[in-house]
């Protein structure tokens, strides 16, 4: 052995464990990537910034079926006291990612506003008058969205840049409220009866142990007021509950998954209100991008898998609860989620005195080209 050969190979020595630690966290990374969708996290993904109809989702030759629906929010604010002021408005603007695509959008009011995100990536037009506004107040904001079916969604929505990170895959994993011993067996269980580690095996297997285990009754109807660990004792099973436990479920099962909030869209009617609010889960698989899970509406369930339009019927308007909205905000309560409008008159959380309405129309229901 040449002179300082030996030292060479301690120093080599000494060095491969830090390597091999880098390598492998290079890996956990790249394995993160590829599950994580277009999002930030699972209960609270980033969608794309849209300011303008340029930056939404366009339509590919390789999508899957889509809906597409003429969307209107129109807010009447009558509920500010004489004098009072100044009055701030958040209309959330629907989200756009592979599952669902906001073409155009635009914004009518009297008072200047701007298009702002909260910290969980959720876009909002912000609006603000000072104080002793003329009354009524009215906002429009009109939008076109097409939802597309569960399936194969463009190759891009997954791989490109507008896929989330690594952090985001294991946050969404990491946060779930089961960890008794009671959630770590029904977890084994899980496992075992999905017989894959394929996300959407593990999903299904959740799904159906929910809808087995936890009736309809009553309890929360949202999922962001839902409680997961009572539905999963037998204490309380409503609707919220019910889809809590599935998020909860899922990503103790290891499966990314997020609450989603927004409006009932009912199919097989050409126009129509959207006036039922609604909540449900999503799952985050490679293959399939996020997909809707509803364990107690099994109808609506795109996972049943028998009719590629079952996720046209609601309107994605928000991703997770707990929303600070920030830009202006001065109440600070997080609110448990928000579906239609949020208004603050002197920096106070305003319920009373505002009017909304939804209005739909059914642009077309189209099978555009398959992969």
């Amino acid at each position: 052995m040449r002179r300082g050969e030996g030292a060479d190979e301690r120093r080599a020595s000494r060095r491969s464990p830090v390597r091999r630690a880098r390598a492998v966290g290079l890996a956990v990374a790249l394995a993160c990537a590829a599950l994580a969708g277009p999002g930030a996290r699972a209960d609270a993904p980033a969608t794309p910034s849209a300011p303008a109809a340029s930056d939404a989702a366009p339509a590919a030759p390789d999508a899957a079926p889509a809906r597409r629906i003429a969307f209107s929010a129109e807010i009447t604010i009558r509920g500010v006291p004489e004098g009072a002021g100044p009055v701030d408005v958040w209309v959330p603007i629907p989200v756009n990612d592979e599952r669902q695509g906001v073409e155009s959008y635009s914004v009518r009011s009297g008072m200047p506003g701007r298009v702002v995100r909260d910290a969980r990536g959720n876009r909002f037009w912000h609006g603000r008058a000072g104080a002793a506004p003329e009354l009524p107040m009215e906002i429009t904001l009109e939008a076109v969205v097409a939802r597309r079916a569960v399936g194969a969604p463009p190759a891009r929505a997954l791989s490109g840049r507008r896929t989330g990170g690594a952090r985001a895959a294991r946050l969404a994993v990491r946060r779930h409220p089961l960890r008794c011993r009671r959630a770590r067996a029904v977890v084994a269980a899980l496992h075992e009866r999905a017989g894959s580690e394929r996300p959407l095996a593990l999903a299904r297997a959740a799904r159906d142990w929910v809808a087995e285990h936890v009736a309809a009754g009553d309890g929360a109807a949202d999922a962001c007021a839902g409680d997961a660990l009572a539905a999963l004792a037998g204490r309380r099973s409503g609707p919220g509950d019910a889809a809590a436990l599935e998020a909860a479920l899922v990503r103790a099962a290891g499966v990314p998954a997020r609450i989603a909030v927004g409006l009932a869209v009912p199919t097989g009617v050409a126009k129509g209100e959207a006036s039922e609010r609604r909540t449900w889960v999503e799952v985050l698989a490679p293959e399939a991008g996020w997909v809707p899970l509803d364990a107690l509406a099994a109808g609506a369930d795109a996972l049943a898998g028998a009719a590629p339009g079952a996720a046209f019927d609601r309107l994605h308007v928000t991703t997770g609860c707990g929303l600070v909205l920030g830009d202006g905000q001065r109440d600070a309560r997080p609110l448990p989620s928000v579906a239609t409008t949020y208004v603050e008159v002197d920096g106070r959380r305003v319920d009373g005195g505002v009017e909304t309405h939804f209005p739909f129309a059914d642009l077309a229901t189209a099978q555009l080209l398959g992969p």
